[in-house]
Parts: C-alpha cells; sequence; structure tokens
C-alpha cells in the first residue's frame, strides 16, 4: 500500500464493560513534523457521536491490535463569526509511550514537505479524497471484528467557500455512495509532478458533503500548518 496511504486511518471510539466494544463513523490520519506525531480528523466526527479524547481508538496499521496513546489537543484559533474551520481536531500522539508499547509501524504524513497551500490550487484542479465511508463498514460478529475499506473519490477544485479558510470541491458523480456518512475528516489530495515524481500533497481536510449534489467543502491544509507550527514553538 502506498504510504500516503497508509497516514489515513478510520475513527473507532471504545466503551467499556460492552459486549462489543468498538462503535464508530470517521475518517481521519496522522500527520509528522520533525519532532511530533499529529492525529487529525473534523471535530464533529467525535462530537456528534458523543465521544472525546480518551476513548478515541485509532489503530497505526490494519494488523495492529493497540490504539495510539495521545497526550495534548492543539487549540485551534476560530473567529466568533466564522469558526468553521475550527472543527479541525488535533491531537497530539505520545511517541515516547508508542514507541515503547506500539506493535506496528506508525505512517504519516509529513507536514515540511507533504503540504500544499491553498494559492496554489486553481479552479479546476483535480483532487482526490481518501477516507473510510460508512456504507464501506460491516460487522464480522463471527471474528469480533469491524471490517472497513478505505476509498478514494475524484473530484475538481471548486473554489473558496463562505466560510474562512474552507475550500469547494465538486466530486465526480459516479462516486456510488447513497451518502457522504464517515467521510468527515478524509484527507483531500493534489497530485504534483516534483521533478519526475508524482507527489501527493494534502490541500486540506474535508469537513462535510452532500451526496445527492456530488459537492463537499474541506479546511485549507494551512490552518494545520499554523497549528502545528504555533504549538511547536
Amino acid at each position: 500500500m502506498s504510504l500516503y496511504l497508509e497516514a489515513t486511518r478510520p475513527v473507532l471510539f471504545e466503551r467499556e464493560e460492552c459486549d462489543w466494544a468498538y462503535f464508530g463513523l470517521g475518517s481521519s490520519a496522522l500527520f509528522s513534523s520533525a519532532t511530533n506525531i499529529y492525529w487529525v480528523t473534523a471535530k464533529h466526527v467525535i462530537e456528534n457521536q458523543h465521544q472525546d479524547i480518551n476513548s478515541v481508538r485509532v489503530f497505526p496499521s490494519e494488523s495492529s491490535m493497540r490504539s495510539i496513546p495521545f497526550e495534548a489537543l492543539l487549540k485551534i484559533e476560530d473567529d466568533p463569526d466564522d469558526s468553521d474551520y475550527a472543527d479541525l481536531f488535533i491531537a497530539q500522539v505520545n511517541n515516547a509511550e508508542f514507541q515503547s508499547s506500539g506493535d506496528a509501524i506508525l505512517t504519516a504524513q509529513r507536514v515540511d514537505d507533504g503540504l500544499l497551500p491553498s494559492s496554489k490550487l486553481c479552479f479546476g484542479d483535480e483532487l482526490f479524497v481518501v477516507g473510510f465511508p460508512g456504507e464501506s463498514r460491516a460487522i464480522d460478529y463471527e471474528e469480533f471484528k469491524i471490517k472497513y475499506q478505505r476509498s478514494i473519490y475524484v473530484g475538481t477544485y471548486a473554489g473558496n467557500a463562505i466560510m474562512q479558510h474552507c475550500h469547494k470541491i465538486s466530486f465526480r458523480t459516479d462516486h456510488g455512495l447513497n451518502d457522504f456518512n464517515g467521510l468527515s475528516g478524509s484527507l483531500v489530495y493534489k497530485m504534483l509532478l516534483v521533478g519526475n515524481i508524482v507527489q501527493p500533497l494534502v490541500v486540506g481536510i474535508l469537513l462535510r458533503g452532500t451526496a445527492s449534489s456530488s459537492s463537499g467543502y474541506f479546511v485549507e491544509s494551512d490552518v494545520l500548518h499554523f497549528a502545528i507550527q504555533k504549538s511547536e514553538k
């Protein structure tokens, strides 16, 4: 599997004292700076399922049995008049604890050279959304597992959204989904030719979308980059 795909992870929650411990919908991704690793999703993915960071379970790979430990939350400064971009949720991974107890390699999208500023986007640019739609999830009651499928959807950049730091995407109408449940928190990529290599760069994180209109909007990667830079100063 391509490394940029492995960095995208489904969102799960764990409830105690229950025969079926894991549940939930949502998409997310792991990012790395020179010093830290971060888990990123949309805040409403957690809040709409009445959960918090303590019940989040994100596994570094499909074969892992140990979820990633967290140690801090990053604050997104929001404007009281327009706070949609503050729907971005960023948690810092406890890397020391993960290194001592993790059972799989953690793959993350690099922040220093893996993001593309929104100023580089042009109307009509082809974009790719990578996430875990709810329609692809199924419960295997014999193996006591939630099975999920990572999916890629193609769209085009449709310009600035009304909300500050947010942008519109028009999906191809052959996406095959009845709804976009589970796709909030997905990464939005643009493939850029760097030398002789096509490099997938993150332009944003999908916040919401509507399958019937094949449209959605995402918060630009600049917000993520600024929040991480600010926390590491």
